[in-house]
């Protein structure tokens, strides 16, 4: 049986996005000892600062020059081409490039400095949000494969969760197909990309997230 999800439904998984490992939060910024948050609990809270953390994520992006060719750490121009952007899998030994300038802030400091967002936490007011954990995340994924298929705000969203992936131990972030597309069951004419439906049919992945 194949699971269907709305970004809605996957927005949660990413909500720590810009926190840091499990190792970094402590008991302050978030309660161990309130219930664990389900659904859309974790919606009510607040954003706290630490300026003792540092950084934690690295941004890929290929339209900022700077960003575009790190052997170390990104795909460098060669694995990674405007003309495979629609339709790409994740590493677990590279991060993956986001598109619509979304390492603009990462671009006005060095490489290596951190960037002011990426010290805020997010604490819920009535339940426990348990921090990002890559291989946990791996772990309840199993053997299954995700699609997540849409425009760009959903290519960001996708390289955001293999990079979460592979930053923080985790081993499936060649599980996580990314493909782009602008229509649900057709395309304009001429629009040489697939809709999300010919896509879902061509990969056939356990779960599909779309927008």
């Amino acid at each position: 049986m194949r699971l269907i999800l709305q970004i809605s439904s996957v927005l949660q998984l990413l909500i720590s996005a810009n926190t840091q490992s499990s190792k970094s939060i402590t008991s302050d910024h978030n309660n161990e000892n309130l219930p664990k948050c389900y659904q859309n609990a974790y919606t009510k809270g607040r954003w706290i600062r630490d300026t003792t953390l540092k950084k934690s994520f690295y941004c890929c992006g290929w339209d900022e020059f700077d960003f575009r060719h790190d052997p170390e750490k990104c795909y460098n121009n060669t694995d990674y081409s405007h003309a495979n952007l629609f339709l790409f899998k994740g590493s677990n030994d590279r991060l993956a490039h986001s598109g619509g300038h979304g390492c603009a802030c990462d671009a006005k400091g060095s490489r290596n400095s951190t960037n002011p967002r990426e010290q805020y936490t997010w604490k819920p007011d009535n339940c426990y949000l348990e921090p990002w954990n890559g291989k946990k995340f791996c772990d309840i994924l199993g053997n299954r494969t995700v699609l997540i298929v849409g425009d760009s705000t959903l290519q960001q969203v996708a390289v955001t969760l293999i990079n979460m992936i592979s930053t923080w131990e985790g081993r499936c972030a060649d599980q996580i197909t990314f493909a782009k597309s602008y229509f649900l069951t057709f395309k304009k004419w001429g629009e040489k990309k697939k809709n999300i439906v010919e896509y879902v049919e061509d990969i056939n992945p356990d779960i599909v997230i779309f927008s």
